[in-house]
């Protein structure tokens, strides 16, 4: 049988190594053998030959550890052959000649060396596994390596087959790592509920202000969007016999009107230009005074759009000379830069009523 080295994997102490394929000699008590752990030279004195095939470790205990057996024939003569006539016949000179040749077998396995190794020790044949953990000295066959690359999965498109794991990273993190099934389940605890959630804290995005779907707005869009659309509150206020019956009293700075509030800077020359085409939605509220005895009197708001007729809205309240109050709302949709024009049309039941004071509150806004 051809000789070879032996590579087991051992931990503790008192275990054995079966050595037949280091081929030793049969007498027991010649350590014609060396060992290694884990690629160091350990003291053969901790191993028994138990048999020729056998050796018993008697040592320290170990941790997993690669054991190694090479064969090592003593280099001293077994005896000192005497005279010419008795070498061709004594079993000394046969095994001396045996142990010349076994020798021979031992330098052509490891070389020569303190620990009888080659510096390019020949490849080993054996699968991956634990015997290569630790082996510094033989190198694997293209064959051995080949058979452990099969084994994995190629780094493009690999198909894993089991149960493959892989690390698993804060539910926070977003890169291109793995994604592990608990990280999936972290991230949805971590989430609230498509129904009926319950937020807390954190913040949204802010949508454009002219967003109309079904995204969650923040605070900041809520307040961008107030500053965005149109909204104006006016004020009107004169007396001194501002005007007779039968006639419309426009609403005009120089008459009495204020500018209260005006949100996105649409009002102005005593009109209301639309920012954008929309719906937009107006009330008028007016009170007036009157001299008079027994004449009825009434309002009717009234607007004019791009500097047309002036158009009533109903009918206005109806009062005897003590005075009243009226108040109309209505909406219109305006394309982008209509104007309006506000008034009051002063009319009387009976006779001639002269007025002699008028007050009014104009709110428009921008509805959609």
């Amino acid at each position: 049988m051809a000789t070879s080295n032996t590579i087991v994997s051992r931990s503790g102490t008192g275990w054995t190594v079966d050595v037949s394929a280091n081929n030793l000699d049969p007498t027991t008590s010649l350590k014609d053998f060396i060992v290694l752990h884990g690629g160091v030279v350990a003291n053969v004195g901790d191993y028994t030959k138990t048999t020729s095939t056998i050796l018993t470790y008697g040592g320290a205990s170990l941790g997993v550890t690669t054991i190694e057996v090479r064969r090592s024939t003593p280099v001293a003569q077994y005896q000192v052959l005497t005279g010419f006539p008795a070498r061709l016949s004594s079993s000394l000179w046969n095994k001396e000649i045996d142990r010349i040749t076994r020798r021979a077998e031992e330098y052509a396995l490891n070389g020569v060396g303190t620990q009888a190794v080659t510096t390019v020790a020949l490849p080993k044949d054996d699968a991956f596994g634990v015997v290569w953990d630790g082996d510094v000295i033989y190198p694997p066959t293209r064959n051995s390596v080949y058979d452990y690359l099969n084994l994995m999965a190629p780094k493009a498109d690999p198909v894993f087959t089991g149960n493959p794991t892989a690390p698993t990273v804060a539910y926070t993190d977003n890169d291109t790592t793995l994604a592990t099934t608990k990280f999936v389940k972290d991230v949805l605890t971590n989430s609230p509920s498509l129904t009926s959630p319950v937020l807390s804290g954190g913040t949204v995005s802010v949508p454009s202000t002219t967003d109309n779907s079904d995204n969650i707005c923040s605070t900041k869009w809520v307040n961008n969007w107030r500053a965005y659309r149109s909204e104006v509150w006016l004020t009107y206020h004169r007396t001194s016999n501002p005007s007779s019956t039968g006639t419309y009293i426009q609403l005009l700075a120089s008459n009495g009107l204020t500018v209260t509030k005006d949100r996105a800077s649409n009002w102005g020359s005593d009109k209301f230009t639309a920012p954008r085409a929309g719906t937009y939605y107006f009330t008028i509220s007016a009170s007036m005074g009157r001299a008079g005895t027994s004449q009825d009197a009434y309002y009717i708001p009234a607007y004019r759009l791009n500097g047309g007729g002036w158009l009533g809205i109903g009918i206005g309240g109806i009062w005897n000379w003590s005075g009243g109050s009226v108040y109309q709302a209505w909406t219109l949709t305006l394309a982008q830069n209509d104007t309006l024009e506000f008034a009051l049309y002063v009319g009387a039941g009976s006779g001639t009523v002269t007025t002699q004071e008028h007050d009014a509150q104009v709110y428009i806004a921008e509805v959609a």
